[in-house]
């Protein structure tokens, strides 16, 4: 498991190697076996994807870091609902999987106690933009699409949490692998 300490604004990482890189013709698949449960009511914040540079305040209170390069699903500090996030530097696309926007109408917390298998798929279809499918379980939720990469940077497959109070947090990755073609 990822422990923060009991202190508001500690944080946790697991990160690989930065080997991901999007480029065309080189697909990227994500995925991550992953639980938590709060220890402080709605206040972790979690970040389990892909990304450039992670290091110190790469998951905020309200989402992961507002530059990078990467794509994943978050929880915001005060929130229970899993978001996804598309970033091309400090371009990026965000949605909450609500019932509003999700292509099953079900909206998705995240997962407390129970196991949730979480997906994305990077399709690059020309030199310059791309589609993201985002995944729970199996089912597809979510389509970016004919977002851009301009500003691509070598990305690692990382999950963090966030203690958003002084309550440790603890965030149980129980798989997480990432494949792209060469």
């Amino acid at each position: 498991a990822l422990t923060t300490a009991a202190t508001n604004g500690d944080e946790v990482y697991l990160i690989s190697p930065a080997m991901f890189l999007i480029a065309a013709g080189k697909p990227l698949i994500f995925s991550a076996l992953a639980n938590y449960t709060e220890a402080a009511t709605n206040v972790a914040g979690v970040f389990i994807g892909l990304m450039n540079s992670v290091g110190v305040n790469s998951v905020t209170s309200t989402g992961p870091k507002a530059n990078f390069s990467g794509a994943g699903f978050f929880k915001a500090s005060g929130s229970t609902t899993w978001n996804v996030i598309y970033s091309d530097g400090t371009t990026q696309t965000s949605a909450a999987l609500t019932s509003s926007v999700t292509t099953n109408k079900t909206t998705y917390t995240a997962p407390g106690s129970t196991d949730q298998l979480l997906e994305l798929e990077i399709d690059v279809k020309t030199s310059s933009l791309l589609d993201v499918v985002f995944k729970i379980n199996g089912t597809p939720l979510y389509k970016m699409t004919d977002r851009t990469y301009a500003s691509a940077a070598a990305m690692s497959a990382c999950a963090g949490v966030l203690a958003g109070s002084a309550a440790a947090q603890a965030l149980n990755i129980n798989a997480m692998a990432a494949h792209q073609r060469v």
